[in-house]
């Protein structure tokens, strides 16, 4: 009985060491858990403030799309398409369908007579242009050389005539050279003749009265 004695002290002994070791290890495995879930607070706390972070963050993005959105706004694109309107609005007043009535309207104007007054101030012209003097460019007392003049003045492009004065043995032979409405236009037309040697006399007398 002594003997068995020792045996069931040492199993008493052994049970009570088997005993504790279970509450030591759970005792390390909670001490473990919560140093290591102080360990994961401390690094959530200070997540933040990492540069790996700050890069990651993903809420500054929205401000792109402010941006994109903003310039479609400023761009001017759109609003230029309207220009072809403009263009047709300007092109359509090119069609002057009126025009052809004012031609019409001029085409079937009366014409304004005119020419009728015009003619009637030329009539006092062409009687105030009658010649009443005339250029007596020779004198003789024979017909026939009074004659022989006139031809040769006649030939030369000269208007010439004849006129015979007086009676008998006083009768003269005047040729006359040209027509003219002025005393100062007879004159006019003596100059040339008597520098070019082509009468000898040229003296203004007035037209003689028809008979």
């Amino acid at each position: 009985m002594s003997a068995a004695e020792p045996r069931g002290g040492r199993a008493g002994r052994d049970g009570r060491g088997r005993g504790g070791s279970p509450v030591t290890a759970i005792a390390i495995t909670v001490a473990v858990l919560a140093v290591v879930v102080l360990l994961i607070r401390e690094r959530t706390r200070l997540a933040p403030a990492s540069p790996g972070a700050i890069t990651t963050s993903a809420p500054a993005a929205p401000a792109v799309p402010a941006t994109s959105d903003a310039v479609p706004e400023a761009s001017p694109g759109p609003a230029q398409t309207p220009a072809p309107a403009a263009t047709q609005v300007e092109s359509a007043p090119a069609v002057h369908a009126p025009a052809v009535s004012v031609t019409a309207a001029r085409a079937h104007a009366p014409p304004v007579a005119l020419a009728p007054p015009a003619t009637a101030e030329a009539t006092p012209a062409v009687v105030a242009a009658t010649p009443r003097f005339t250029l007596e460019v020779a004198t003789f007392i024979f017909e026939d050389r009074a004659q022989a003049e006139r031809d040769r003045l006649a030939a030369a492009g000269h208007e010439v005539s004849v006129r015979s004065e007086g009676q008998d043995s006083s009768r003269v032979y005047r040729v006359l050279l040209g027509r003219f409405a002025s005393r100062a236009a007879a004159n006019r037309a003596a100059e040339p003749l008597l520098s070019a040697g082509t009468v000898q006399q040229a003296r203004v007398v007035r037209l003689p009265k028809p008979e």
